[in-house]
């Protein structure tokens, strides 16, 4: 190394030159116990500064490194905190996020819509004698420059039945987890001869729902 051939070259010269010294004033006790003194001082002051402080910048770098990763691991404990309170929030609202897809799922799936119609049906047993779906996705998803905050599409259907079920089955339509805006409802008595007492319903709805943006 550098820094060590340099003090040994330091230490060969003076001590050359102490050495001149000693052999001058050698003969003299009083003298060489002064010498003897200043070069035992001058010793210890050579190797305190030039080979020990090699070691004191070493000891000063591990210092700085230690603080500095005592930093980053302070940040990256705050991330960590931070994380499992999102993840603390997020499980406690699940079951909303999941009524929420219900709600507005991602996509118009008319599908389901359907499913969720046919079943209300069945279940208030009135007849669903038609059902149509207006111009919507089915299959893939929506290009993202074209795509607006929310999609929507139509549907309207006509169902026939007795006066408690067709009120029924229109009460649960609007309670459905999925949103169903309803753009107009006509009810009223069939005119079909034999038919006394049978009711019906048409109903046309706007369905919204949250556009699937294409992955590129």
């Amino acid at each position: 190394m550098a820094i060590a051939v340099n003090y040994r070259e330091q230490y060969a010269r003076y001590g050359r030159y102490f050495k001149t010294i000693i052999d001058k004033y050698s003969k003299k006790p009083a003298v060489r116990t002064s010498v003897e003194l200043l070069l035992t001082l001058f010793t210890i002051s050579f190797f305190a500064v030039f080979a020990l402080r090699p070691t004191a910048v070493t000891i000063a770098r591990l210092v700085s490194d230690i603080r500095t990763q005592r930093d980053i691991e302070g940040r990256l404990t705050e991330k960590v905190d931070s994380l499992r309170k999102a993840q603390a929030v997020l499980s406690a609202e699940q079951a909303r996020i999941v009524l929420l897809d219900q709600a507005l799922p991602r996509g118009p799936h008319p599908d389901q819509l359907v499913q969720q119609i046919e079943g209300l049906s069945q279940t208030y047993g009135v007849g669903l004698e038609s059902l149509s779906v207006g111009k919507t996705l089915i299959l893939g998803k929506t290009d993202k420059k074209k795509a607006e905050k929310f999609g929507t599409f139509e549907v309207s259907f006509l169902v026939r039945g007795d006066y408690g079920g067709t009120i029924s089955f229109l009460e649960e339509l609007e309670d459905l987890r999925r949103v169903v805006n309803l753009n107009s409802v006509s009810y009223g008595p069939s005119t079909k001869q034999g038919e006394s007492g049978v009711i019906i319903l048409t109903v046309g709805a706007q369905i919204p729902y949250y556009p699937e943006e294409r992955k590129k």
